[in-house]
């Protein structure tokens, strides 16, 4: 994985743990802010994918997804830990060998 230098952390991720909320439910109940937060993502790694180095921005091929590097199940204290959020490129395994969990 390549260094990422994050910005601040968008304030949707408190307030959906505030609420209560699991992944799902944030994708679900607040499905804008969830898109946000992937393009803030993706603009931080300069429309990259965290894992493979893909281009993810305009014109890609490939459908992008939000990636716990921590796994969210394994790791639920970090479900909206801006710093454990990375837009990935989506139904590929490059990343699952090397993410811990």
């Amino acid at each position: 994985m390549k260094t990422i230098i994050k910005s601040d952390a968008p304030l949707c991720l408190q307030q959906a743990r505030e609420k209560g909320w699991d992944w799902d439910e944030f994708h679900a109940n607040a499905h804008v802010d969830y898109l946000d937060v992937r393009s803030q993502a993706l603009a931080d790694q300069k429309e990259e994918c965290a894992y493979t180095g893909l281009w993810l921005g305009e014109g890609t091929k490939h459908t992008l997804h939000i990636d716990h590097f921590h796994k969210k199940a394994i790791f639920t204290e970090e479900t909206f830990l801006w710093e454990n959020l990375f837009a990935a490129a989506k139904n590929r395994n490059d990343g699952e060998t090397i993410k811990t969990g």
